[in-house]
């Protein structure tokens, strides 16, 4: 941590899921006991909310054990919802003909697409028009591939994209591009949950490991990258705690809340 930071008074607390509050490995992964109890204390003295890539449907598990309440960003930063029955406080879904367009861009670099439509993840193919597509995910990409796909996809107007490590396995050498509304990501999602808890931005502290999680960072007064982290990302944090195999979320929240 900068010598020189002063650690404002927090009053609410953004995590990411998965490699921040549980670890990599997939829909299985739970959050372990020091966590669990690090984040139920906390609720006892500041707000506290998720900022995940995931469905509502799938954070629900890690959610639950952590008692969590609070309305959280869900789906990449498409979504804020309560997690105890998925009410809808805000939601930014792409555009039906713009999802088809990235979905033919995919197509011409054999790259595997899927789709979040707000409750589960399925293959682009098996998607409908019955159901919003909040992200479209382009995975098991290489570093090559994430600069060409990202050039042919830059000039969509109406899209933002997220590139990150490939989540059910960190240490693979592949990505994932995270496509949603422009107006769409962790960033946007952030002003809006600020929007409704009435929390100044200098009173926020944020904990994520990854590139999508950047935007969260520009409105925290304490930013905190996971010691497995992004170098991106520690390079822009204000503390970098432990790893998620040794609870830095914990410890984070032990030092800066409790």
């Amino acid at each position: 941590m900068n010598a020189a930071l002063q650690v404002p008074q927090i009053k609410l607390l953004v995590f990411d899921l998965d490699g921040t509050a549980i670890p990599y490995g997939g829909y299985d992964s739970m959050p372990a006991p020091e966590e669990i109890q690090a984040v139920r204390r906390a609720k006892d003295k500041v707000k506290v909310a998720v900022a995940t890539g995931r469905s509502l449907v799938s954070a629900k598990p890690v959610v639950e054990a952590l008692s969590i309440r609070d309305p959280g960003i869900f789906s990449g930063g498409t979504q804020i919802l309560y997690p105890s029955d998925g009410s809808v406080v805000w939601q930014k879904p792409i555009n039906p003909k713009t999802a088809l367009k990235v979905r033919r861009i995919c197509s011409d670099y054999a790259s595997k697409t899927y789709v979040n439509n707000g409750s589960k993840v399925v293959s682009f193919d098996r998607s409908d028009q019955k159901h919003p597509i909040f992200i479209v995910y382009i995975a098991h990409l290489t570093k090559q591939q994430v600069t060409r796909l990202t050039k042919a996809l830059v000039s969509y107007p109406d899209i933002s994209l997220q590139y990150t490590r490939n989540w059910l396995k960190h240490d693979s050498p592949f990505f994932d591009i995270h496509v949603t509304h422009t107006d769409a990501t962790k960033k946007h999602a952030m002003q809006e949950l600020l929007s409704i808890t009435g929390v100044p931005s200098h009173q926020v502290m944020v904990v994520g490991d990854d590139n999508n999680d950047l935007p969260l960072f520009e409105n925290a007064g304490l930013k905190v990258a996971m010691g497995n982290g992004t170098p991106e990302l520690k390079a822009k944090a204000d503390f970098v705690t432990g790893s998620v195999d040794r609870h830095g979320l914990a410890q984070a929240i032990r030092k800066f809340i409790l």
